[in-house]
């Protein structure tokens, strides 16, 4: 038996003896079974390497996930045994042409930005990254800043912690998005020295329900219950139970994700019933007077 057909074998007996329930593990928690069972050290650059290249084989009993960990965004392996058998991988590369732009010309200490949001919202992330560009800042988004043959988790995570802001793009086509919720998590694990809250201008039902929140008291849950309901119902995932269940957690952690920003949202574009948030809790800002912060100057 060669030695990547011995460790495969291990990494297989490990994985297959995993609880059906919690049937994924990174290649760093097995490693530490590795050396824990076998007295292996693996480099684990090259465990995931071997992994990546088994993956595609034939027969293989071994798969990887078709989600990173939300913490981290490293990928996630199972045994087929666990967690079902697919029969075309999803890529981890990416295979289409990036959209077309040109690269930010920004100095080199100006803040970047990490724009997580579902692709539906495209057209006004596409808007809200050139007005940051214009103002000078560095802006990441999935659809420009990934190569073709590029890994996504890879350059994921890698620009969530190069990035010094992170925004996320709320809206009802977001707060279900399992990649967004991921990428949330990432950031707030720890990722970028900023978090900031970009909501839908357009959606006056998630600027209600916002302006009613109070730190660390959400509004009444029928009210959230309400707006998952028709945010999935606007998109066509009325009877989708696990994109409503993905709503629902989005909006029970908004807590944690307010408080992370100081109770301040910016509104992209902007609403035009701005007056109307004067004196609540939660301050609503335009993109223009969020930029102007002293936190974002370039310093």
């Amino acid at each position: 038996m060669q030695p990547h057909e011995d460790l495969l074998g291990e990494v297989n007996s490990i994985l297959s003896r995993r609880n059906p329930k919690q049937p994924w593990m990174t290649v760093r928690g097995l490693s530490r079974h590795l050396k824990k069972e076998y007295e292996r050290s693996v480099d684990f650059a090259q465990l995931e390497t071997m992994l990546k290249v088994y993956a595609q084989e034939p027969g293989r009993t071994i798969r990887y996930s078709s989600y990173p960990r939300r913490q981290s965004m490293d990928i996630l392996w199972g045994h087929t045994a666990n967690v079902g058998e697919l029969k075309y991988l999803p890529a981890l590369q990416r295979l289409d042409e990036p959209v077309e732009y040109s690269a930010s010309q920004v100095d080199e200490a100006a803040p970047w930005f990490f724009i997580s949001h579902n692709h539906r919202d495209l057209a006004h992330v596409l808007a809200l990254r050139s007005q940051l560009m214009d103002r000078g800042y560095g802006v990441w988004i999935f659809e420009s800043e990934i190569s073709q043959g590029g890994e996504i988790p890879a350059s994921i995570k890698g620009a969530i912690q190069r990035c010094k802001h992170f925004i996320s793009y709320v809206s009802a086509r977001s707060i279900g998005s399992l990649w967004v919720q991921k990428e949330v998590e990432a950031a707030l694990g720890g990722g970028v020295q900023e978090v900031h809250l970009v909501v839908d201008g357009d959606d006056v039902r998630l600027l209600d329900l916002l302006a009613d929140w109070r730190p660390l008291k959400s509004p009444d849950p029928e009210l959230i219950e309400e707006y998952c309901l028709w945010a999935a119902s606007s998109i066509g995932k009325a009877r989708n139970n696990v994109w409503l269940e993905r709503c629902r957690y989005f909006m029970d952690h908004l807590d944690e994700y307010l408080w992370r920003t100081d109770e301040v949202v910016v509104a992209f574009p902007s609403p035009k019933n701005k007056d109307l948030w004067a004196g609540r809790a939660i301050k609503l800002k335009s993109l223009s007077e969020f930029v102007e912060d002293e936190h974002l100057t370039h310093n």
